[in-house]
């Protein structure tokens, strides 16, 4: 005879995971994803002593989306499921109750020099066929 799993034991995400790693910023510090899905996410955040994160508690954090020219924060409000202590880190996961995007221009961005108001532009090409 196979055992069965308790209700508690049984497997309870709601959405497929995704093994993405992603900078993490929370007000007690900063770490990194190990999965994301559209309802949760596992992160780590290495510490010494660790945050005093528990099961239960809200929790505000940003996942950090990067590109060359901008940067996104998808900023996070969830509730702490489960916290793995371990030497040098601990391993969070959060069941994500809101987010909301907030977009922002990178630092290589705003190095590089502004385009002119004046500068030409490429020209439309229905005006050459409206010309001829």
């Amino acid at each position: 005879m196979r055992p069965t799993a308790s209700p508690q034991q049984a497997e309870q995400r709601q959405a497929r995971r995704f093994a993405v790693m992603l900078p993490v910023k929370l007000d007690q510090g900063n770490g990194w994803t190990r999965n994301v899905s559209a309802s949760g996410v596992l992160f780590k955040v290495f510490y010494e002593p660790a945050p005093p994160l528990l099961p239960g508690s809200q929790i505000r954090l940003a996942l950090v989306l990067e590109h060359l020219d901008a940067a996104m924060d998808v900023e996070c409000v969830g509730e702490v499921v489960r916290v793995e202590r371990a030497a040098g880190h601990v391993r969070v996961a959060v069941h994500i109750h809101s987010y909301r995007f907030d977009a922002r221009e990178t630092a290589e961005a705003r190095e590089r020099a502004p385009i002119p108001a004046d500068a030409p532009s490429e020209q439309d090409p229905r005006a050459d066929a409206k010309g001829a």
